[in-house]
């Protein structure tokens, strides 16, 4: 689901080892909650799958590689394209 702010924080993968994509989550989001957590896994998906709900994926590279999934629909559809896209993303477990 997106956040009130209908920008979807996440990272652009492509061409990293799996390891790479570990130090990025741990180091960029886990480690700056003000919470401790843990990493468990991640949801892969292509950028063309995103771009299929009409939805763009916007750079910002605040951290490297980050990006935000933007241009959200009204509020009734967010459910609907959210488990589309999760049906669409592979789950990666660390």
């Amino acid at each position: 689901m997106p956040p009130p702010n209908l920008r979807l924080s996440v990272f652009r993968i492509d061409g990293l080892k799996l390891d790479e994509v570990w130090e990025i989550g741990q180091k960029e989001v886990i480690d700056v909650l003000p919470q401790p957590k843990t990493l468990y896994g991640m949801a892969d998906i292509k950028a063309s799958k995103v771009r299929e709900f009409d939805l763009e994926i916007e750079p910002s590279n605040t951290p490297p590689r980050h990006a935000d999934i933007c241009g959200w629909p009204e509020k009734a559809k967010h459910k609907s394209i959210a488990q589309q896209l999760a049906a669409e993303a592979k789950l990666i477990l660390k």
